[in-house]
């Protein structure tokens, strides 16, 4: 994560799954880099189970 405030704690939950629409967002306090967003699609895929 990068961002505004690097030494506060930031997280990601798998069972949390949305689609945030970009006009929505209100001061975002960061971005992910794609690493830690591959990371979270495995973590979502395992949560989910098998299709």
């Amino acid at each position: 994560m990068s961002g505004k405030d690097p030494a506060k704690t930031s997280y990601c939950s798998p069972w949390v799954v949305a689609t945030i629409k970009h006009d929505t967002v209100v001061n975002p306090q960061g971005q992910v880099t794609e690493s830690f967003a591959d990371e979270m699609i495995v973590a979502c895929k395992q949560y989910l189970g098998p299709q």
